[in-house]
């Protein structure tokens, strides 16, 4: 387990600079065509962009065109921002990809060395696929809120999958509080990120639920298990007394045989009615009543 997560998060760390470099090789040096020079003129100016606006790319814009003095160079400083983004994005789709390709292939703790091999090639033939796919190669490489909202995107259905590693534990619901954090923030940069929301929606659901039935299913079992015990103490103990009465009733003299037989009457109710409220105690612990 510790050897597959160290080549997994290794070979994440190994294709986001594999991406990145090669986003950088291809960077547009200045303005694209489309929003992009408008983009590029209010990040720098931190202006207010066409509606709805994208306050949060500007911010983060804005913070990397610091790094160069030149006006000039602030259509390439944002660039740059945009090809950092995408590599990101595909390194958190690689674990991802290998996180699902774990639950198919291999549910134990200890990873077969065939089964990591598996599961790390899926993840990176996934991403490396998508890393230079039209699209996406196209918004890695300008100045455009894509590529941001691409990441806010993957980071937010990893985060899912993190939480569904530790739902049962005690601060598992860190995750689901990082995850409308980001969204939050991702309002800000563009609407796109909230089509991740169903998804997020239908892993929480089936996590519960699965954890639900799980639950229900041990608790109950426990349930009829100590019920049957009491059962079986409490026939034990009927018996016991009938067996002693009986004992009595032998040995008596004629005049004590109806005062034992009244004895023996109310014993049997009282044992009855300690059965009885016995077995609904124990049936409404355990949630059957």
């Amino acid at each position: 387990m510790k050897k597959f997560t160290f080549w997994n998060n290794l070979l994440g760390w190994i294709i986001f600079l594999t991406a990145t470099l090669v986003y950088l090789l291809t960077l547009e040096p200045t303005t694209s065509l489309w929003d992009c020079g408008e983009f590029i003129a209010t990040s720098y100016k931190l202006e207010v962009s066409h509606p709805p606006g994208a306050p949060f790319f500007m911010l983060i814009a804005r913070f990397f065109t610091l790094f160069d003095s030149d006006p000039s160079h602030a259509a390439k400083m944002v660039n740059t921002f945009s090809a950092v983004a995408s590599g990101l994005t595909i390194m958190f789709l690689f674990w991802t990809i290998t996180h699902l390709a774990r639950k198919i292939l291999d549910k134990s703790e200890e990873i077969s060395l065939s089964n990591s091999i598996a599961i790390l090639g899926s993840g990176l033939v996934g991403a490396m696929a998508y890393a230079f796919s039209d699209s996406f190669w196209f918004s890695a490489v300008e100045g455009e809120v894509y590529a941001t909202s691409s990441l806010f995107t993957a980071v937010t259905f990893w985060a899912i999958l993190k939480w569904e590693n530790i739902a049962d534990e005690r601060h598992a619901n860190r995750w689901i509080i990082l995850i409308a954090y980001l969204m939050g923030l991702s309002i800000g940069v563009h609407l796109l990120n909230l089509l991740a929301v169903p998804v997020i929606v239908l892993v929480y659901y089936y996590v519960i639920r699965s954890n639900y039935d799980i639950y229900y299913s041990h608790n109950n079992s426990e349930t009829s298990q100590r019920l049957e015990e009491n059962m079986d103490t409490l026939k034990k103990a009927v018996e016991l007394l009938k067996e002693a009465v009986h004992e009595l009733e032998e040995h008596d003299s004629e005049h004590d045989y109806i005062t034992r037989r009244g004895l023996k009457e109310e014993i049997n109710t009282f044992l009855e009615k300690e059965r009885i409220e016995e077995r609904d105690r124990i049936l409404s612990v355990g949630g059957i009543k």
